[in-house]
C-alpha cells in the first residue's frame, strides 16, 4: 500500500492505468494478433488519446465519475477532516474508512 494521505490530487490509486490496459485487452481481443491488426488498433488508439488532448486543451470538463465513487470519495474526505479536527481517533478513523470501502466494493 503507498500513503497518499498529503497528496493534493483526486487518484488516490492507478485504476486510470489498469482501466487502460482493460479496455486495451479487450480491444486486441487475444494474445497475439497479426501485426496488421495490432497496428490498426495502435492508430484507433492515437486517434482516441488526440481526441482526448484536444478535448482537454479546450477545456471540456471530465466525464463524471460514478456516483458511486463520488459517494466513497466524500465519506472518506469527511472521514479524514474529522480526524485532522481531532474529532475522531486513528483507529476510529481508520475503522470507518475500512467499513465505507468495504460497502462501496
Amino acid at each position: 500500500m503507498w500513503n497518499v494521505y498529503n497528496r493534493n490530487t483526486d487518484t488516490r490509486t492507478n485504476n486510470h492505468v489498469e482501466g487502460f490496459h482493460q479496455r486495451w485487452n479487450n480491444t486486441i481481443g487475444r494474445a497475439h494478433p497479426p501485426l496488421w491488426f495490432f497496428l490498426q488498433r495502435m492508430k484507433d488508439e492515437q486517434k482516441t488519446v488526440e481526441q482526448t488532448l484536444a478535448s482537454v486543451a479546450r477545456g471540456d470538463p471530465p466525464p463524471p465519475r460514478r456516483r458511486k465513487w463520488r459517494e466513497l470519495e466524500r465519506r472518506i474526505t469527511r472521514l479524514r477532516q474529522e480526524y485532522v479536527d481531532g474529532r475522531r481517533s486513528l483507529d476510529r478513523c481508520w475503522c470507518a474508512v475500512v467499513h465505507a470501502i468495504k460497502t462501496f466494493v
